[in-house]
């Protein structure tokens, strides 16, 4: 695959953030869109969908899907943080990134899943001159 193929790929590969941003949420069932232009498309074998529950320091892959379809199905097993990175495969057997690199990469898309209300606890209220004083104790994992 050409440089500019593959520059054309990664800047068309659209995962809905941008790496600084963080997508939260409070479903666990996610459709992760991968837009690429057909002409690239045309190209790739499948897209693979790496994922990390903890913040990068361990990677798996968490989907596969051809390159003719436009979306990973995602279910969350749990409330947490998630970091995503996408790799293709060409059909010339060739995965870009690779395995050591996805590991020393940043996440293409963060997101947290928070499908928990928060617990409030000690609600009190009381007067003071003209004042009131409210006090609360609030826990919120995400």
């Amino acid at each position: 695959m050409g440089t500019g193929i593959l520059a054309a790929a990664w800047m068309c590969l659209v995962v809905g953030q941008t790496a600084d941003n963080i997508h939260y949420t409070n479903q666990r069932n996610h459709e992760i869109p991968v837009n690429v232009q057909e002409s690239v498309r045309a190209e790739m074998r499948e897209y693979l969908l790496y994922m990390s529950s903890d913040q990068g320091r361990n990677w798996q892959q968490a989907g596969a899907i051809p390159a003719s379809k436009k979306a990973f199905a995602f279910y969350a097993p749990g409330d947490g943080i998630y970091w995503f990175q996408v790799a293709f495969v060409n059909k010339a057997n060739v995965q870009d990134p690779d395995d050591k690199t996805i590991l020393r990469s940043a996440p293409h898309l963060k997101m947290v899943i928070d499908t928990l209300k928060p617990i409030v606890r000690s609600f009190q209220a009381q007067r003071v001159g003209d004042e009131v004083l409210v006090t609360w104790d609030v826990q919120e994992d995400h």
